[in-house]
């Protein structure tokens, strides 16, 4: 067995770009966590130091073969600023019709082999610089991008989309067919800025409009009716007891049945949040 690792065959070996393959599936970010993993549940022509191997620094040391950086020894990191406008250059020129606007896109363009990034520039911006990043972020306000459409905007351009339920939507919204404007949980993005439910946001059961138009007109004639949702517009809505509240007030019980009847909690919410719409404009 030979003594110095210069002169080991290291063809009865996995090469280093199997190996870092296999770690950055397996989620090993750091050295410890390297040496740490049991080697028996490594495949067995792993060797167990990859820093020995020839090619390694090349690679990028460390951070090049576990996938969380790509600097090479010895050069500099480029700064979080440089790094930036480095990404925005490349949306300006080679990827303008389809640029990086999330920090997983940039991660996986850096794991392209294609792209050749400057090693100096980091794969992980958020761990590399740290305090700084998260003191300057997130990644959207550093490229310049709105971060989110507003309510109204983004529930529109959603139900453009047609979607058949939730599932659908989640399903979506977990690919890159999801603008970076539109977020990937809507109830916590808008849940202080008009949100109602899940499926009003997809544009499901919705409000019939002949039903809206007949109810704005039937509020609009009665005074206390008129005076109860302006009262109220702003305020957080019991849809429940308004309805109830409706049907007290009102002078056409037969046009009041006939508006709510065959309609369920969901459209009838849907209802209640549009006529309100309608009033306040």
């Amino acid at each position: 067995m030979p003594n110095s690792d210069k002169q080991r065959d290291w063809s009865q070996y996995a090469s280093l770009e199997e190996m870092s393959v296999w770690s950055q599936e397996k989620k090993i970010r750091t050295f410890r966590e390297w040496m740490a993993y049991p080697k028996s549940k490594m495949p067995e022509d792993f060797f167990f130091n990859p820093q020995l191997m020839p090619g390694f620094k090349e690679m990028g040391g460390w951070g090049g073969f576990l996938g969380t950086g790509r600097r090479r020894y010895g050069e500099e990191w480029a700064s979080l600023e440089e790094t930036i406008e480095y990404i925005k250059h490349l949306n300006a020129t080679q990827l303008k019709e389809n640029p990086i606007t999330t920090m997983a896109a940039w991660v996986r363009y850096c794991q392209d082999p294609e792209s050749e990034v400057p090693k100096r520039y980091p794969m992980r911006i958020n761990l590399h610089y740290g305090k700084e990043y998260t003191k300057k972020g997130p990644f959207q306000k550093l490229m310049d991008i709105e971060t989110l459409w507003n309510f109204e905007v983004c529930r529109e351009y959603v139900r453009g989309k047609r979607f058949k339920g939730t599932k659908e939507f989640v399903l979506w919204a977990s690919t890159d067919q999801r603008p970076s404007q539109c977020p990937r949980n809507p109830e916590a993005a808008y849940r202080d800025r008009g949100w109602i439910n899940m499926r009003d946001f997809l544009g499901l059961d919705a409000a019939c409009p002949e039903k809206l138009d007949r109810l704005v007109k039937m509020v609009k004639k009665d005074r206390k009716m008129h005076n109860l949702v302006t009262s109220l517009i702003g305020s957080k809505i019991d849809v429940t007891k308004l309805v109830d509240d409706f049907g007290v007030l009102c002078k056409d019980k037969s046009e009041f049945n006939d508006i709510f009847s065959a309609i369920g909690p969901i459209e009838t919410r849907t209802l209640i949040h549009d006529l309100m719409s309608r009033v306040a404009d």
